[in-house]
């Protein structure tokens, strides 16, 4: 899988007004009046919300415990300090591959994917497999022959 080049293309300058593979929305889909409008009221409700810490590195509490209720609700019993959430893939998964991959490492990807999670995980020295994705899911087919 050449992500480089995935990379390149993605960033290429289409004619078409939608790149549904870039990973970021027109500029005409923003609401650019309405995050100025939260932010002012943020500002006016908490001025110092704004200024002061990051807050809890593990993650905001009150998702974290959404999290845990919802687990518990399909049975799996997880303690909050187990559980973290990360500003977006990228971060989460950087952090799972320098925990759990060893170079050479097979990792399974959806295809078509994030590609720049693929060359993420490729910068671990992990293999890259690719798994057709279809509208309910992964090529079950495809996984048997793997």
């Amino acid at each position: 899988m050449d992500t480089l080049w995935l990379v390149h293309r993605s960033m290429a300058e289409y004619s078409s007004r939608y790149m549904p593979g870039c990973g970021w929305l027109p500029a005409s889909w923003q609401d650019s009046a309405g995050l100025a409008r939260s932010l002012r009221g943020m500002a006016r409700s908490n001025p110092m919300a704004l200024l002061e810490g990051y807050g809890s590195a593990s993650g905001y509490p009150p998702l974290r415990q959404d999290i845990q209720q919802h687990l518990h609700g399909i049975g799996i019993h997880a303690e909050l300090e187990q559980i973290i959430t990360t500003h977006g893939v990228v971060t989460a998964i950087d952090l799972l591959g320098r925990y759990l991959l060893q170079p050479g490492d097979v990792v399974l990807v959806d295809d078509p994917g994030y590609f720049h999670s693929f060359g993420q995980l490729q910068t671990m020295g992990a293999e890259i497999i690719g798994v057709r994705r279809g509208r309910q899911g992964p090529d079950t087919e495809m996984l048997a022959e793997l």
